[in-house]
């Protein structure tokens, strides 16, 4: 039997349909936990920990105007992430195969960050001054087990680093720099970010504030 394909689709940060945006809510829920209960080593978080969340937490992490939530799912035909405003999004009629989050640092975030960590570099073509560069920090990339080894990991990075080189030029910004941490251990996850152009550095994990988690892609 033939695997289904899959699509790239952006969460929305609210939906006019309070059901709609409930049940969102409990997809986001349900695949985070089943993230963390998957691959528990990789995450800086626990499943005890976040299931104890209140629906406050959840929900605040789907409106957080720096965190942009990316999702693959389950679909035989390109599905647009500009879902109209009436419509149900596509995020609730398919299942959810792997999910990325691209979180734009804040300003006194945003220099270099003693962990090994991966970095996407501004061109080296290009002698930007720092103001002129928007930061982000990859965070909580997770394929399910079903779906690992599709490209589905590759897809979920490609989308999130387009989207932060987009979002810098809207605000006319000349480029965007990503960062991301990995365990050295994660030698699949690493491989990928690699073939994405990403590069080993030095960075101050308490900086960031948080530890990113990459599971098995």
């Amino acid at each position: 039997m033939e695997r289904p394909s899959f699509s790239v689709v952006f969460l929305p940060r609210a939906l006019p349909d309070r059901l709609n945006w409930q049940l969102l809510i409990s997809r986001y829920k349900d695949f985070r936990l089943h993230s963390l209960r998957t691959s528990p080593a990789v995450f800086g978080s626990t499943f005890e920990r976040e299931n104890n969340f209140g629906e406050d937490v959840w929900d605040g992490r789907l409106r957080n105007m720096r965190a942009t939530n990316i999702v693959a799912i389950a679909c035989n035909n390109h599905a647009d992430s500009s879902d109209e405003p009436n419509r149900t999004p596509n995020a609730l009629l398919h299942d959810w195969l792997g999910s990325i989050v691209l979180i734009e640092m804040e300003k006194s975030n945003q220099e270099p960050i003693s962990r090994s960590a991966l970095v996407l570099p501004r061109s080296r073509e290009l002698e930007t001054p720092a103001q002129l560069v928007l930061h982000f920090h990859i965070n909580a990339v997770f394929v399910d087990p079903v779906a690992r080894g599709r490209g589905i990991g590759a897809a979920l990075v490609d989308e999130a680093v387009s989207f932060g080189v987009r979002t810098a030029a809207a605000r006319g910004l000349q480029t965007a720099e990503f960062t991301l941490l990995v365990d050295d251990y994660n030698t699949e996850a690493r491989r990928l970010y690699e073939n994405a152009g990403f590069e080993e550095a030095q960075v101050d994990e308490d900086e960031i504030g948080f530890r990113s988690g990459d599971g098995p892609l």
